[in-house]
């Protein structure tokens, strides 16, 4: 995945693995690269799993996961521990089995638990979604019936 976020001091960086790992920190954790730079590990990888999102947060917003099942669920990012760049971070997303994987994230303004709480529709998602989220899931979805074909 390759992902930017436009740096804001007054924001953290949060960045979210295919694992359900994440974690939000400081832009100040990331040094300036110039021409012909090697760039900055932001996760290993091999230990945690390839990134699924990096983006700019305020804290006062929630992140809606998608998974490559099109499972749902809505976190507050200010629950999401601030750590340095090479820290792992924390769980914010489990899984029932090993093959599901985050595949998108999108932020939405924060809700209140009482009205977060909806019902599903017959497509398996929440009956209003923020903007932009159907249109993660139904690509979410698409991806998943295109690799369900190429196996067969």
């Amino acid at each position: 995945m390759v992902g930017f976020a436009v740096v804001d001091e007054s924001k953290m960086l949060l960045t979210v693995t295919e694992t359900g790992i994440g974690r939000r920190s400081a832009f100040e954790d990331y040094r300036t690269q110039n021409r012909g730079g090697l760039g900055l590990i932001n996760y290993k990888t091999e230990k945690y799993g390839k990134v699924a999102a990096v983006l700019a947060v305020a804290g006062d917003e929630d992140a809606i996961l998608i998974t490559s099942n099109g499972l749902i669920i809505r976190i507050d990012v200010s629950t999401v521990n601030s750590a340095n760049r090479p820290g792992k971070g924390v769980t914010v997303m489990r899984f029932k089995s090993e093959d599901e994987r985050v595949a998108a994230v999108q932020l939405t303004e924060h809700e209140e638990d009482s009205a977060a709480e909806e019902t599903e529709e017959e497509n398996g998602a929440p009956a209003s979604t923020p903007e932009g989220v159907q249109e993660a899931y139904d690509a979410v979805m698409a991806n998943a019936e295109r690799n369900g074909e190429e196996e067969e």
